[in-house]
């Protein structure tokens, strides 16, 4: 049996024009910024000395500002997302289910190119074949790749395969 690298693993190598960009961190620090100066400014304010819950309540959304700014902040710089380079788009991931008995149909059709085939293919309830696909809205660039659920995890059952922008469209549409 041959074994395959698993699609989330090999993304940027299979095609080079693929490439990792981090998220713009600006907006999150803005917003904890803004979040301290609402802080402050509960804590330390002449105006609100007179009005204690008020003060309370603006120390409270001070805070949360903060926490959400520094957290969305930290996931800016420790994550990415895959784009397609020639087109400046987002790829998206999606899943599609198959029953385990159209899992030789799913990976002659996926081998074969044809992806009319695959998207005549019933869906499934069951997680016993996925189809992980990798795509861009405008169908521009697809990966796909089949698993079968061994317990406890999915195994890759093809290798990754990317479609034409025609093929891609139709395999985008299974998402």
């Amino acid at each position: 049996m041959e074994t395959f690298e698993n699609i989330n693993e090999v993304l940027y190598q299979v095609n080079t024009d693929i490439v990792r960009r981090k998220r713009n961190p600006l907006l999150p620090i803005v917003l904890a910024v803004c979040g301290v100066a609402l802080t402050l400014w509960s804590l330390q304010s002449e105006v609100l000395a007179d009005r204690a819950n008020l003060a309370a309540v603006l120390l409270f959304f001070g805070i949360v500002l903060i926490l959400v700014g520094v957290v969305a902040t930290i996931r800016a710089f420790t994550s990415s997302r895959p784009y397609y380079r020639p087109t400046g788009e987002r790829l998206y991931r999606s899943e599609r289910f198959f029953d385990q008995k159209d899992k030789r149909a799913l990976c002659d059709a996926l081998e074969n190119g044809q992806a009319e085939a695959v998207a005549a293919l019933p869906r499934s309830e069951t997680s016993g074949v996925v189809l992980t696909i990798f795509s861009t809205r405008s169908g521009s660039c697809v990966m796909v790749q089949a698993a079968e659920y061994i317990p406890h995890h999915f195994v890759p059952i093809t290798s990754v395969l990317t479609f034409t922008q025609e093929q891609g469209k139709i395999m985008r549409s299974l998402a």
